[in-house]
């Protein structure tokens, strides 16, 4: 197969990637983009990524990537315990002199997941047709993916590309030795990028790159049986180094595992079931948290499938050649659709098997990933690539391709229910506390304390309190004991009463109700209103903010 020119081929991935752009900005992302603007990432699963960024930020760059020690203090945090993104955190935090106290690049990114999307998708479909328009198509068609949108509530979730590129690296012809070094170090590149994104993303794409290399040592044979399947230990190497740089192992003895598997799952309807997603179509049955299994391919991208697998029924078979290079993804895909289903194999809400028995042995893995359901998306990506090529069918009738292509892209982009988007009503702008008198802290004080301790999920947790003190901590360079983290502290107790001689002369407490408040009293701190809330120092210490809370007693 001859292939298009470098320009067209560029300009095809370009193509994808602007209507990537633009089927972001459909979906309200094109708010979100300035730097500037962080009032969105206070709400829900965006606060853990903001506020990692922040006191990472504060931190300064460091190795690990993305340390976090003034975050949820005396124990710290991270990039990575915080869906930071460690790789561009890290970035971010070489430049935070150049940058502007309220900067997040969150937004971007979320934009750019779909951009490189597309770009990924018309690449990929460039090593099925040479016809740059109907690459461009299916370039198109991939940004359309319903898995994306789905995600948005977890920024780092979505950069899906990074599968659908390492499952495109198995079309890769193999001229030579050299042509399958090339295609083994760009598989190991994308897996040392995933695992500075995201834990989960790295598991997917060792698992696609672990079948690559498979591939290519079953298919190039200038060099000895040893050789070729000895490249393997390098996915191990380089996801353990990437994991540890990006910041996995740093960090206090904390309680990775929580409740979940065989609840976030995925459903063996999940391919065909548009949960609410459609307007063709209505919701199959599902389980209740089953949400982290979506995995609907789209109608555009059923249609071709299901328009391949006839023409591979009825054209001419398929060699041995192909079945052997397909067969390591093919298990791969399966693996990891199998590892989504979980212990409870579920069609609809009805259980099928119970496979407890098969997974007990497992649960050191299961804790880690509970929300297996997600590991659907090396399926999708697979069978969207399978998808993808129907075009190779048509052979010299390039115009067939592209108006194949054309329908897929009419029904992908036709069946979508917009309602469904978080961003399409205007964000919030950010809260913060303005009170001028809160920069007496500075230079006087080291560490805030919500008392109670708030942490999402595990403790108390008063989501308006926790943003902006974390935000007032992260403006004047202090710690904060709170926040919403991934990952728990074992020694960390939720209800801590302090005694006196437990109090910190250079922490600031904030008691969130009146027993708190007595105790912190009783205990000799000196107590005031400010800002619509209470605030209590050391009254053995005289700072100019304890005169100001003095001037406003708390009874």
């Amino acid at each position: 197969m001859s292939a298009a020119s470098p320009r067209a081929s560029a300009l095809a991935q370009a193509a994808a990637g602007l209507f990537g752009f633009c089927w972001a900005g459909a979906w309200g992302l094109w708010q979100v983009m300035p730097p500037g603007r962080l009032g969105w990432m206070t709400q829900g699963d965006w606060s853990p990524p903001l506020f990692g960024w922040l006191f990472a930020r504060a931190n300064g760059f460091s190795l690990p990537v993305g340390q976090a020690p003034g975050l949820l203090h005396p124990f710290g945090s991270s990039l990575a315990f915080t869906d930071g993104i460690p790789w561009v955190g890290g970035l971010a935090s070489l430049l935070g002199f150049a940058l502007p106290e309220a900067f997040q690049y969150f937004g971007l990114w979320l934009v750019s997941c779909f951009v490189l999307q597309g770009v990924v998708g018309a690449r990929v479909a460039l090593r099925l047709t040479p016809d740059p328009w109907t690459a461009g198509l299916l370039g198109c068609l991939c940004a359309l993916a319903p898995v994306l949108p789905a995600r948005m509530g977890h920024l780092s979730l979505c950069a899906q590309w990074v599968v659908l590129a390492a499952v495109g690296l198995h079309l890769v012809e193999l001229d030579g030795a050299r042509a399958a070094r090339r295609v083994a170090l760009a598989g190991l590149g994308l897996l040392a990028f995933s695992c500075g994104v995201h834990l989960y993303l790295a598991a997917m794409t060792a698992l696609v790159v672990l079948a690559l290399l498979v591939r290519l040592a079953l298919l190039e044979r200038t060099r000895g049986l040893a050789e070729r399947f000895g490249v393997l230990l390098a996915v191990p190497v380089v996801a353990l180094a990437a994991l540890w740089l990006a910041g996995f192992f740093t960090g206090p003895k904390a309680a990775l595992g929580a409740e979940g598997f065989g609840d976030f799952s995925a459903n063996l309807l999940t391919l065909v079931d548009p949960s609410a997603y459609s307007r063709y179509f209505g919701a199959l049955p599902s389980l209740p948290r089953q949400g982290e299994g979506y995995g609907y391919l789209g109608v555009g991208v059923l249609a071709l499938l299901a328009a391949h697998l006839v023409l591979l029924a009825v054209q001419r078979p398929v060699t041995r050649a192909a079945v052997l290079g397909g067969l390591p993804l093919a298990v791969a895909a399966l693996l990891a659709f199998a590892y989504a289903l979980s212990f409870r194999v579920t069609a609809g809400t009805r259980v099928v098997a119970d496979l407890s028995s098969l997974y007990a042995p497992l649960s050191f893995l299961t804790d880690k990933l509970r929300s297996s359901g997600r590991f659907v998306w090396v399926l999708d990506a697979a069978l969207t690539v399978l998808a993808l090529g129907v075009v190779a069918r048509f052979g010299a009738r390039r115009w067939l391709a592209r108006v194949v292509a054309l329908v897929a892209v009419a029904l992908q982009l036709g069946e979508v229910n917009f309602s469904l988007g978080p961003f399409h009503a205007p964000q919030p702008e950010l809260a913060t506390l303005q009170s001028p008198e809160w920069q007496l802290l500075r230079g006087n004080y080291q560490h805030l304390a919500l008392h109670p301790v708030n942490l999402q999920w595990v403790c108390r947790y008063e989501a308006q309190a926790v943003v902006r003190l974390s935000y007032l901590a992260y403006q004047l360079g202090l710690s904060i004991n709170s926040g919403h983290v991934g990952r728990v502290p074992v020694d960390l107790r939720c209800e801590q009463h302090l005694a006196a001689a437990e109090l910190d002369p250079q922490t600031v407490y904030f008691p969130l109700d009146r027993g708190f408040l007595t105790e912190l009293q009783q205990a000799g701190e000196v107590c005031g209103a400010l800002e619509g809330g209470v605030a209590c120092v050391s009254g053995e210490r005289a700072t100019p903010f304890r005169t100001v809370l003095e001037r406003s007693p708390v009874p």
